[in-house]
């Protein structure tokens, strides 16, 4: 607008006779010297005409005013966004250099909008709404768990999965649960291979302080995604936790999501978590092989051994399982229930 000012000075012209050259109204061309309209392609070439210059001259000198007025909104966005930073556990994703370390407050945000690809953080509730549908204990951590959640999502674009097939899933569940028997660290990379064969995406992710989420169930961009955490580092509660989400898979609906935590707290539906329980009890010790087990009472660590040997299935399992069902003190059996290993 300036410049339009200054050239029609120049020239000696009021903006009605410019105007009246350029064929567009006073009115127009006065909100496009005032920064109140942008112009058009068109409009350079009408400029270039009547004041001179080139096309590119203000076409370049239009776009570089609208970019700097985007700029000028967007710092003012970023701005009013750092109350926000609260919600998110910043200091933690850059320790786990998933955001880069800065002290710098907008930065902070910025980063954090590249981390959860949005333009604002306002948007992140809705795309990660699982993990702002707390009650109880865990209202108010739905930042910290998005961001639990969206780790994982970046781990899991790093494997390759082919396309998810039911029945190659259930082909799979007796080799998942050999694999058991190994230690957790060299089942890894077993459970991984499987599931993805599978069409199912899987990963491991520490949990973040001042949540309890186990794990949680979700499908991303069309594929089956099971996310662990290690809240309780043991290997039994692990395997039951990943059966626990696979049941989640066969037996409901998709698109739904599912987050689960540990202490028997669910914020999403009790009966489908119940079914998903079940599912993952019978996976691991079907209940008539319980029944008997427990029928005969010999609940030693010898006992529990052989009963688990039966089963193919780790003895931390059968001894968790003993544990939860109160029928022996976890202290008795601690020695047969093998810890996740601190870097998974």
């Amino acid at each position: 607008g300036k410049t339009i000012l200054f050239a029609l000075r120049n020239e000696g012209i009021s903006q009605k006779n410019l105007a009246m050259r350029m064929g567009i109204s006073e009115k127009h061309l006065s909100q496009i010297i005032n920064g109140e309209a942008s112009f058009s392609v068109e409009f350079a070439f009408k400029l270039a005409n009547t004041l001179g210059g080139s096309v590119s001259f203000w076409n370049n000198l239009e776009r570089n005013y609208q970019e700097t007025k985007a700029k000028i909104a967007r710092q003012q966005q970023i701005r009013s966004e750092i109350p926000l930073l609260a919600e998110y556990p910043y200091n933690e994703l850059a320790r786990r250099e998933y955001v880069s370390k800065t002290s710098d407050k907008e930065a902070q945000v910025e980063n954090l909008h590249r981390f959860f690809s949005v333009y604002s953080l306002h948007y992140v509730p809705k795309i990660e709404n699982t993990a702002f549908r707390m009650k109880g204990e865990e209202q108010g951590k739905g930042g910290t768990i998005a961001a639990w959640l969206r780790c994982g999502e970046i781990e899991a674009r790093k494997q390759q999965v082919a396309a998810y097939r039911e029945t190659k899933l259930k082909q799979i569940l007796p080799k998942l649960k050999e694999l058991t028997r190994l230690p957790v660290g060299e089942s890894l990379s077993g459970i991984t291979s499987l599931l993805n064969s599978a069409g199912v995406a899987i990963v491991f992710i520490r949990h973040f302080q001042g949540t309890r989420v186990s794990g949680a169930f979700r499908w991303v961009h069309d594929v089956p995604f099971i996310q662990l955490s290690d809240y309780y580092p043991w290997a039994d509660i692990m395997w039951f936790n990943l059966f626990h989400e696979i049941g989640h898979l066969v037996l409901h609906k998709k698109k739904e999501s599912f987050l689960d935590f540990d202490s028997g707290n669910t914020q999403l539906d009790p009966l489908k978590e119940a079914e998903a329980d079940d599912f993952a009890c019978e996976q691991l010790i079907p209940s008539g092989e319980y029944s008997r087990f427990l029928q005969k009472g010999d609940f030693s660590s010898e006992g529990i051994r052989t009963f688990a040997a039966t089963l193919n299935i780790d003895t931390g399992i059968v001894a968790g399982r003993l544990c939860h069902d109160k029928k022996v003190h976890w202290k008795k059996v601690s020695q047969l229930r093998p810890r996740l290993p601190k870097t998974m």
